[in-house]
């Protein structure tokens, strides 16, 4: 009863407001907390950014959208200068995991401070890479290898308003945390420095569930 009570009271104080805006847009920085397995691995924070769209369910306070984001998880630089290499400046080495996300967010309208609680299922990609700078030979070598595996969570945030002129359209600050819940797969938690002459890619050299805690904050436009 107590739970029915609360969904029918965020219907209502959605439906009160005659001037609704339907879409959100919204930037963030990421924070990665790996948790279980995946912080045996990937022990410290990792950083990153997302971004995101949102569009409300007719005069609901009911929210469903996109997110697309990546977190670095290690980056290195190789100085390439023997003779004998192509590449005569350098190769940026990476390992990073990018995601992908379908929102489901429940946000009824409080007017300045804009709480929520929403759910996200997805996927996300593990991706070692090479970039090579400064090619003046033949660049035909493998540069990238990718793992992808499910991802989803849920969580909650809140959006509070710059400028509070009684209109729901306007720029928001927003926080959130988030629980990830993430499939096993291989991945490479610090990029393998390769031999020079060679410039082998670097491989995946863990596997285990990708379980984090998702901390974000950055800016949301409502319109």
């Amino acid at each position: 009863m107590i739970r029915l009570a609360v969904v029918l009271f965020c219907l209502v104080s959605a439906t009160v407001t005659a001037e609704k805006s339907r879409w959100q847009i919204g930037g963030h920085a990421v924070a990665g907390l790996p948790q279980g397995e995946f912080r045996d691995v990937v022990p410290d924070t990792r950083w990153g950014g997302l971004g995101y769209f949102t569009r409300r369910f007719r005069e609901t306070p009911f929210r469903f959208g996109i997110e697309v984001g990546a977190v670095v998880l290690d980056s290195a630089t190789v100085e390439l200068d023997r003779p004998e290499v192509f590449f005569v400046r350098e190769a940026q080495l990476s390992s990073d995991m990018l995601f992908g996300h379908f929102l489901g967010r429940l946000q009824p309208v409080f007017g300045r401070f804009s709480p929520y609680v929403e759910g996200a299922i997805g996927a996300r990609a593990f991706e070692s890479s090479i970039t090579y700078f400064g090619c003046v030979g033949p660049c035909n070598l493998p540069t990238s290898t990718s793992q992808v595996t499910f991802s989803a969570g849920g969580g909650g945030g809140a959006a509070v308003r710059l400028r509070d002129d009684g209109e729901e359209s306007g720029l928001s600050i927003e926080v959130r945390a988030r629980y990830l819940f993430g499939g096993s797969t291989d991945y490479a938690p610090e990029v393998e420095l390769p031999d020079v002459p060679e410039l082998r890619r670097p491989s995946p050299s863990a596997h285990s569930r990708t379980d984090l805690w998702m901390l974000s904050f950055g800016l949301v436009f409502d319109f």
